[in-house]
């Protein structure tokens, strides 16, 4: 079956995501960081932060071969991270991480692209190529659907009609549609949504967790519930296409109510 290309959340989930990030930085990490991005002269975005979060896919549009850099496809059913990643493959000598291999995934990237941004012996084209390549895989990692698979690649091939929209998958839904609507943050500012996220998630009590090989992201089945019935993204489905979309999403659900995603991750979790 012929499926959609994965692309991990749109611009607005890009630029939200990285500038909670951000927010975040130490004031000298930040000004380390705005002053290579303003070294920076390439026209295919603004050279701010949160606009380099999307540079990344639209620089795939001439450069394919570094399209499975951006997920790492992962079956939930039996995950193994090694043979998702292609093996990990390993650069040769002196190979920069922006010419590695196109067969590779975006684990493997992000520790490659790590190295050479915090690298003393770094070129320095090649250090501003890391951190664009950072800032927007670091995002789509955090794109559960880019980071496992159920033989649908990453939700491509699980066909939805939304209400009110143009048929799409159930991975470009979850890219655009529910980041519109959990933040409600279509036609506003991406920084309103970003503080609105960001307040959340300080409001929270959580603990930091990391993990590898399968990472659970607690209470997803009770936040599908939550955008259907309170949100009421899927008002006006019929029944038969409404328990389609559940019955999709299903798939994607544990025993125990959790969604499994395979990889390496720091995973927060409410304080006991």
């Amino acid at each position: 079956m012929a499926c959609a290309p994965a692309a991990a959340w749109g611009d607005l989930g890009h630029r939200v995501t990285a500038l909670i990030a951000y927010r975040h930085l130490l004031p000298t990490a930040r000004a380390q960081l705005d002053a290579l991005l303003a070294s920076d002269g390439d026209p295919l975005t603004a050279p701010d932060f949160a606009s380099r979060a999307t540079w990344a896919d639209k620089y795939r549009n001439g450069h394919r071969e570094t399209a499975a850099w951006h997920f790492v496809d992962i079956e939930i059913d039996h995950p193994e991270l090694q043979s998702a990643c292609n093996g990990f493959p390993v650069l040769t000598v002196d190979q920069i991480a922006s010419q590695g291999p196109a067969q590779d995934c975006v684990v493997n990237k992000i520790e490659e692209f790590s190295a050479e941004l915090s690298g003393l012996r770094t070129p320095p084209a090649e250090r501003l190529l890391a951190l664009k390549f950072l800032i927007h895989f670091v995002g789509d990692l955090h794109q559960p659907l880019h980071a496992a698979d159920h033989q649908d690649r990453g939700g491509n091939c699980i066909a939805l009609t939304p209400p009110q929209r143009q048929q799409s998958n159930l991975h470009a839904y979850w890219d655009v549609a529910v980041v519109e609507a959990l933040g409600d943050t279509s036609g506003r500012p991406a920084t309103l949504g970003a503080l609105q996220l960001d307040a959340l998630l300080a409001a929270t009590p959580l603990r930091a967790e990391r993990l590898r090989d399968v990472v659970r992201f607690d209470g997803l089945g009770q936040l599908w519930t939550a955008l259907v019935t309170e949100r009421g993204i899927v008002a006006g489905l019929d029944a038969r296409r409404r328990g389609a979309l559940e019955a999709s999403l299903g798939r994607w659900i544990a025993a125990d109510g959790t969604l499994r995603i395979a990889a390496e991750a720091v995973c927060l979790r409410h304080r006991a």
